[in-house]
């Protein structure tokens, strides 16, 4: 089985006012930081979207249709046929650990995605998806795209799903810079 990790960095960080792949916690960057707990998971990365600010020796897999949000970066996945399975981790989401990417895989098997929930609220990303993952033309909304694969479900507790939030604005960057150790 070919576990392909996919890192998502094809927004335009319009809320945080600069690329947030390049933003710096720790001494390494936000993708350099994604990118290594994909790699201690799958056995390849690429990133999905143009991926401004990580590091080029990494493949990219453009949306088919640029603009329409991180959908089409799952499409431009699952079509690429590169893997067996799939793990997508945004870059802005530091606090996600290679744990909590094998619990998505571990749950994988006899659905077509694996997801986080919390108060039975599906939390979209991170996810793992299989190959054969149908999804829907046309459907923007990754929430509703993934449910529509029926995934499996991992409860998350409060306290995790605080550790697993995303950096959307400067204030959110400097609270995770104050409150995480630097990466290691």
């Amino acid at each position: 089985m070919i576990v392909v990790g996919a890192l998502l960095a094809g927004g335009e960080s319009r809320r945080m006012g600069q690329d947030k792949s390049a933003l710096v916690i720790g001494g390494r960057t936000l993708a350099e930081h994604a990118l290594a707990t994909l790699a201690a998971v799958s056995d390849r990365q690429v990133i999905l979207g143009h991926g401004r600010g990580c590091p080029a020796d990494v493949p990219r897999l453009l949306d088919a249709v640029p603009g329409q949000g991180p959908s089409e970066g799952l499409r431009a996945l699952v079509a690429s046929g590169l893997g067996d399975t799939y793990l997508v981790l945004p870059v802005d989401m530091p606090g996600v650990t290679a744990d909590h990417l094998r619990r998505l895989l571990v749950a994988l098997p006899g659905h077509g995605a694996a997801c986080f929930t919390l108060s039975d609220q599906l939390e979209p990303l991170p996810c793992a998806l299989v190959r054969s993952a149908e999804l829907r033309p046309g459907e923007k909304r990754l929430g509703a795209l993934l449910a529509a694969l029926q995934p499996a479900r991992l409860a998350l507790t409060q306290p995790e799903a605080e550790s697993l939030r995303n950096l959307n604005h400067p204030e959110d960057l400097a609270s995770e810079g104050r409150r995480r150790p630097p990466f290691g």
